[in-house]
C-alpha cells in the first residue's frame, strides 16, 4: 500500500514539473491606460533665409537690397564719410544709396568695378550713377571706364557707360572690341555701339564695313550695322554685295529691313529673292521689301 501511494505521489510531482517546464504560466496583468494623450509631433521651424547679400563698395555709395540695410548704412555713414553734409536717396526699385560728398579716385574706382555683369541689377545702377557724374569727375571717370572696356568681366557696363556720355572717346575703343578674339568682349562692344548717334553712329558703321569682309567677323558687323540702322545708308551697296552669301543671306535681309526706305537701292536684289530663295529666304526678304517701300 505505502509503495503504491509513494508512486502516486511521484507522478503527482512529475506532472506538476512538467507543466512548469512547458511553460504555463499565470496571464500578466493589462498595462494601465495612459495619464494623457501624446502631445503630436511639431514639424522644425524652417530655416530663416540668408541676409540678402550686399556689394562690397565704400559706404556712401554702396548698393543695399532692402530698407533696413539702406537705415543701416544711413546711421553710420557719417563717420566714414567724414561730413555732415551727405544727403542720401532710397530708391525702392533701384534699391541704392548715394551720397556725393568727397568722392575720391579709390570711390570712382570702386564704382567702375560694379559694372561688372556678374550681378546685372547692380550693374545698371552703377552704369546711371557712372553716367550722372561723368560731367563733374569726368577727368577721373574718364580712364577707369575706357581701361575697363577691355576687362571682359566689366566690358559690358564699361562700354554702355562710355558711349553715353563720351562717344568719341568711346568709338575707338568698341571698334577695337569688336576685332577681339573674346566673344564677351565683342558682345560688350556691340551693346556699346548701340549707345551712339549721329556722326558718331556713322563713323561707326565705316569702321564696322571692313569687317563685312571678314568672315570671322561678318555676323557681329552685320549686327552692329543694324543698330546704327537710322545712320547707315552708306552701307547698303556692301549689304546688296553680301546677298549673294548663302550664309550671311537672312541676317543681311534683317539689316536690310531695319534700314527700310533707306534702302531703297537693295529692293530689286531683294524682291528677286522673295522668288528664288528658299521658304527662309522669301519669307525674310518679303518682310524686307515691306520695309523698304514702306516709305512710298
Amino acid at each position: 500500500m505505502r509503495k503504491k501511494v509513494a508512486i502516486a505521489v511521484g507522478l503527482a510531482v512529475a506532472g506538476g514539473l512538467t507543466l512548469f517546464r512547458g511553460g504555463v504560466q499565470a496571464p500578466r496583468p493589462e498595462a494601465p491606460p495612459p495619464m494623457h494623450e501624446p502631445e503630436p509631433e511639431v514639424p522644425p521651424a524652417p530655416a530663416e533665409p540668408p541676409p540678402a547679400p550686399t556689394v562690397s563698395f565704400p559706404l556712401h555709395l554702396k548698393f543695399v537690397r532692402t530698407e533696413s540695410d539702406y537705415e543701416v548704412q544711413k546711421r553710420s555713414a557719417r563717420p566714414v564719410l567724414g561730413t555732415d553734409m551727405a544727403t542720401f536717396q532710397y530708391d525702392p526699385m533701384k534699391a541704392h544709396v548715394t551720397a556725393e560728398e568727397d568722392l575720391e579716385v579709390k570711390d570712382l574706382r570702386a564704382l567702375v568695378e560694379l559694372l561688372s555683369d556678374a550681378d546685372t541689377a547692380a550693374c545698371h545702377a552703377a552704369r546711371e550713377k557712372a553716367v550722372e557724374l561723368y560731367p563733374q569727375f569726368g577727368k577721373e571717370l574718364g580712364p577707369l571706364l575706357r581701361g575697363a572696356i577691355g576687362r571682359r568681366d566689366l566690358a559690358w557696363g564699361a562700354a554702355q557707360a562710355l558711349a553715353s556720355v563720351d562717344p568719341k572717346a568711346a568709338l575707338p575703343l568698341l571698334l577695337r572690341g569688336m576685332k577681339e578674339a573674346d566673344g564677351k568682349i565683342r558682345g560688350a562692344s556691340l551693346e556699346g555701339l548701340a549707345y551712339l548717334e549721329g556722326e558718331d553712329a556713322e563713323a561707326a558703321v565705316d569702321g564696322l564695313l571692313p569687317l563685312l569682309e571678314d568672315p570671322a567677323r561678318r555676323r557681329d558687323a552685320l549686327e552692329g550695322i543694324r543698330s546704327l540702322s537710322r545712320s547707315a545708308r552708306k552701307a547698303v551697296g556692301p549689304l546688296v554685295r553680301l546677298l549673294e552669301d548663302r550664309e550671311s543671306r537672312l541676317a543681311v535681309l534683317a539689316v536690310l529691313e531695319a534700314l527700310g526706305p533707306d534702302a531703297k537701292e537693295a529692293l530689286p536684289a531683294v524682291e528677286r529673292l522673295t522668288r528664288e530663295g528658299d521658304i527662309l529666304e522669301k519669307a525674310a526678304a518679303e518682310r524686307a521689301a515691306a520695309a523698304i517701300r514702306g516709305g512710298d
